[in-house]
């Protein structure tokens, strides 16, 4: 059954913006657009099934002109988790969409014990088109993302040139050794990364603990690194392959929880 999105409202200090819609493929190019251009903008995006029973995707765009760095500043935070897979299917075009935001400098989406594959929608598909994203906090853990799809996330990871801050979520998700040590390299590749906060607990890594952390370690801007590796088969000293590193201050291990 296809999703309907009934209204999308625009708004900002001037005034306010309304597109009455039957579904996402009737939203022109032009409004999203417009996304990037305002200032002070939020937006909320509600869908309703054929039954009008709600079901939500939170997603408030607020963009501020900041006078001490003369630039713009936008923040994008999406909400999934406990939507359905349906949902997510009719989000397609949504996240080809995020690729138009330019400016964007702060993207959070929460996809949180979504039962999605890798294939099925364009999950990471436009994270590397921010060309001026400098934080990421994306939620992915219990998703079966599995090694393919996270090694196709460090793909799209390794370009966001400008990433500082990287806040990534993906335990519970079937990967392995081969996908924890491709995506310490893709990792590595971030060469302006200086937060790093890795939620990678409940996968079968025990060998790949340490394939992953040499490569995140030649982040050579790297300061803080939390990594949570709780449930994987822990037996590695992960400090070792750090101890080299000339710019790492903080390292937090979170064995239990």
């Amino acid at each position: 059954m296809a999703e309907i999105m009934e209204e999308l409202v625009l708004q900002h200090p001037e005034g306010e913006y309304s597109f009455k819609v039957q579904n996402l493929e009737e939203l022109e190019t032009s409004v999203f657009e417009k996304l990037n251009q305002q200032k002070n903008l939020v937006v909320e995006i509600r869908f309703l099934n054929q039954k009008n029973e709600a079901k939500q995707i939170e997603a408030k765009l607020l963009v501020e002109n900041n006078d001490n760095i003369n630039q713009i500043d936008s923040y994008l935070y999406i909400n999934l988790i406990n939507q359905s897979e349906l949902l997510l299917k009719s989000c397609t075009l949504f996240y080809q969409w995020i690729q138009r935001l330019k400016h964007l400098k702060h993207f959070s989406l929460m996809l949180r014990s979504q039962q999605i594959k890798y294939d099925k929608i364009y999950l990471f598909e436009g994270i590397s088109s921010l060309i001026n994203l400098t934080s990421l906090d994306l939620d992915v853990g219990n998703t079966q993302l599995g090694d393919e799809g996270v090694i196709r996330l460090g793909e799209e990871l390794q370009k966001c040139v400008h990433l500082s801050n990287l806040k990534l979520e993906i335990f519970t998700n079937k990967i392995t050794n081969i996908g924890a040590i491709e995506l310490g390299i893709f990792i590595s590749k971030c060469r302006n990364l200086t937060q790093l906060y890795l939620d990678i607990a409940s996968n079968s890594i025990s060998e790949g603990q340490l394939g992953l952390v040499r490569g995140i370690n030649l982040c050579p801007k790297l300061r803080d690194f939390y990594l949570m590796i709780y449930g994987t088969g822990y037996g590695y000293d992960l400090s070792k392959p750090l101890c080299k590193s000339k710019s790492l201050v903080k390292f937090y291990l979170i064995l239990n929880f």
